[in-house]
């Protein structure tokens, strides 16, 4: 009776044994299956919407630029000419000028307005991305309130035609998109897109006036980015040719933090966009 007592008492302990086994194992399935998936299509049309945003309003920025440079540049003519007898030769040409940049500054204005329209067209294309995506994933509430504010404050400032900050903010909510990476199988985009978003505040930022400020904020940003590429030496540190890429990339943060410090802002421009080169190529293989 003992016996039979003994053997029904160990047959129970190994059935709980698996049975316990087996849901541990399922979990740990579980828990890999979601460490190792890849972002999902909306998340993927975020990021490409933010991208196409980034590239319009930088183009806009770039044209507006060109058209002051030109306007500055004539307007040292006109005032050079005032100052000597000009002649016939000399006013006909001025009223030629006059013609041609009227007709510059008309043309800018309605490639202006149509960049406007294909950001607040993409911008339109973010909430219903970021709601769909909102809807199939497990956010924390935390991280929903910050990046909805974002987007939000974004359509308010893109609704005002503010080129430089529409920039900086669609860049803030390029950001908080990054981090959301790291859910999956990506924790390198996470990597790769901070330091991308850092240093384009450090760029946007060097178009503004010179304060305290933003020159302390460049800094902070430039430390951020140094933080980050230990950890992106060590997802390539296997990878010769990549190893090569990441130290190009970082001789490249060194030349930009020089040119905050020494505040050159055209070596600022230079170097940055080296960077967002580095991190592009980076990207792609990884």
């Amino acid at each position: 009776m003992k016996i039979r007592r003994v053997l029904l008492f160990l047959i129970i302990s190994l059935v709980f044994i698996q049975l316990v086994g087996c849901s541990g194992k399922q979990e740990e399935n579980k828990e890999s299956k979601g460490n190792q998936s890849s972002p999902p299509n909306s998340l993927t049309d975020i990021n490409m919407s933010v991208e196409k945003i980034i590239t319009k309003l930088e183009e806009g920025y770039e044209k507006v630029q060109e058209e002051k440079k030109s306007k500055d540049k004539e307007s040292k003519s006109n005032q050079d000419n005032s100052q000597n007898k000009s002649s016939k030769k000399d006013e006909s040409k001025a009223n030629q000028d006059s013609s041609n940049n009227e007709k510059k500054m008309k043309d800018l204005e309605k490639t202006l307005t149509e960049s406007w329209e294909k950001v607040n067209k993409e911008i339109k294309s973010l909430h219903q991305n970021w709601n769909s995506y909102e809807s199939e994933e497990l956010i924390d509430k935390q991280k929903i309130n910050s990046i909805e504010g974002e987007l939000n404050d974004l359509t308010e400032i893109s609704n005002d035609e503010k080129l430089l900050a529409t920039l900086l903010k669609i860049n803030q909510f390029n950001l908080e998109i990054a981090e959301l990476y790291s859910n999956y199988n990506a924790k390198i985009k996470t990597l790769l897109k901070k330091v991308e978003a850092y240093t384009r505040d450090i760029m946007y930022l060097s178009f503004l006036t010179d304060t305290e400020n933003n020159i302390d904020k460049q800094i902070e940003d430039i430390d951020k980015i140094k933080e980050l590429l230990p950890q992106i030496e060590l997802k390539f540190e296997k990878d010769q040719k990549m190893k090569s890429k990441v130290k190009e990339l970082n001789k490249a943060v060194e030349d930009l933090e020089q040119a905050v410090k020494e505040q050159k802002k055209e070596v600022i421009k230079v170097k940055g966009e080296l960077i967002l080169q580095k991190l592009k190529e980076l990207d792609e293989a990884k």
